[in-house]
């Protein structure tokens, strides 16, 4: 028998969100995830693993994707439901990644912050695609590509507002992302206790995902609030928040921590970032269904996920 369990993450006052769709119990997932009718609804399939408690693929709009921290975290909260407290481990993408759930009921992830912000690239060309004024670029804060699991390229602007007016030439940036790794671009400002106390507020833009634009997941927050703290700009444990800005939609909010981490080999010595992201989700039931009449109803629970 298939079931359907439909989650929605990060939202703020039960409006918006992001929405999963976690698969269990079928043999062709695949199948099953591209006939979900769902357009920018995540569809995770948890199929059996040699390597941890499960094995974790993700598809979005009929594309394979991917499996970032809403894929992990959706899946956690169905499989751990209310009062498992794992930890669970997860297969995906050739890494094994434990998702725990904390005595406050939230569960948690982390993510490592590859290298330090690589700023060898045609900036001019970017900030022209987005339509922003170099003028409107702060020196003090990161631009530059930074990585979890995939690049992505940070652009910092100078406030709110200028960020909710971007109207990017997307022929343009999807050129460039071509050119670099296919990675997306987080525009990021300042929030200055804006979007219901959030540090930052962010965009993203991933033209060559088939889709102009998308709300930032857990694995962009990362990056962004992981080279911030690297820099200095996001102090210690305490948590970050970043909400989304997308030009008329609800806003959606992460939290995240970062703390630097340094590893002694022999004489040498490295330092790494270490982010925890999570925000908050709500499940709204699951179905039991036979073949493709898919339909998923059922009353709403809610819980946090948090940093």
């Amino acid at each position: 028998m298939l079931e359907l369990h439909r989650v929605r993450l990060y939202a703020r006052s039960g409006q918006g969100g992001v929405s999963a769709v976690v698969i269990l119990g079928a043999d062709n997932a695949c199948e099953v995830a591209t006939r979900l009718d769902e357009p920018a609804t995540t569809a995770v399939a948890v199929t059996p693993s040699l390597k941890a408690d499960a094995r974790l693929d993700v598809w979005r709009d009929g594309m394979r994707q991917e499996v970032d921290g809403t894929g992990l975290l959706a899946a956690a909260h169905v499989l751990l439901g209310r009062d498992g407290r794992g930890p669970i481990r997860f297969e995906t993408g050739g890494r094994v990644i434990p998702v725990l759930r904390e005595a406050d009921g939230r569960l948690r992830y982390r993510a490592t912050l590859s290298h330090e912000i690589v700023g060898h690239f045609d900036g001019a060309e970017v900030l022209s695609a987005l339509g922003v004024p170099p003028m409107r670029v702060p020196g003090n804060m990161p631009f530059g590509l930074a990585a979890t699991q995939r690049r992505i390229l940070l652009v910092p602007i100078e406030d709110a507002a200028t960020l909710g007016a971007i109207r990017p030439a997307f022929t343009r940036l999807a050129a460039w992302s071509a050119a670099h790794e296919q990675a997306p671009v987080l525009a990021y400002a300042p929030a200055h206790g804006e979007m219901g106390g959030a540090d930052f507020i962010a965009r993203l833009f991933d033209p060559l995902a088939g889709r102009t634009e998308e709300t930032p997941g857990p694995e962009a927050v990362a990056a962004l609030v992981g080279t911030l703290a690297r820099r200095g700009l996001a102090g210690g444990l305490r948590p970050v928040a970043v909400a989304q800005g997308r030009f008329n939609a609800p806003v959606v909010a992460l939290q995240a921590r970062a703390e630097l981490v340094v590893s002694e080999t022999g004489a040498a010595s490295r330092s790494g970032v270490k982010v925890w992201v999570g925000g908050e989700v709500r499940h709204f039931g699951f179905a039991a269904v036979d073949g493709f009449g898919i339909s998923i109803k059922g009353a709403v629970s809610d819980l946090r996920l948090g940093a």
